[in-house]
């Protein structure tokens, strides 16, 4: 989760596209469409006592999951409604990563 953060908020392309299924071009344009978002928060993501920390860890995977979502041009709702889904599916514990490409997998 927080490294996920991390590599948008620094616009790390290069770690983005580590993970697989997601190329340099997709790498880019979740940077390009979370940065805001991320920097909108007001918090610094790697920071230790960022207010995101007072979710649990798998809480704040999914929150982060469907912001993803949404500012790939998800509704809120069905963000969430897909994360759910695909945290059914892979487990509570899934990385953010995952749950956002298997959601982006679904069929509409």
């Amino acid at each position: 989760m927080n490294a996920f953060r991390s590599a948008v908020a620094a616009q790390d392309v290069k770690a983005l596209s580590s993970v697989s299924g997601v190329g340099r071009k997709t790498a880019e344009r979740i940077v390009v469409e979370l940065k805001d978002k991320i920097a909108a928060f007001g918090v610094d993501p790697t920071a230790p006592g960022s207010s995101r920390a007072v979710l649990p860890e798998s809480e704040a995977r999914l929150a982060d999951a469907a912001a993803a979502l949404v500012a790939l041009g998800f509704k809120p709702a069905e963000a969430q409604e897909a994360v759910r889904g695909a945290a059914a599916l892979l487990g509570p514990d899934a990385p953010v990563e995952k749950l956002v490409r298997a959601c982006l997998r679904k069929p509409a």
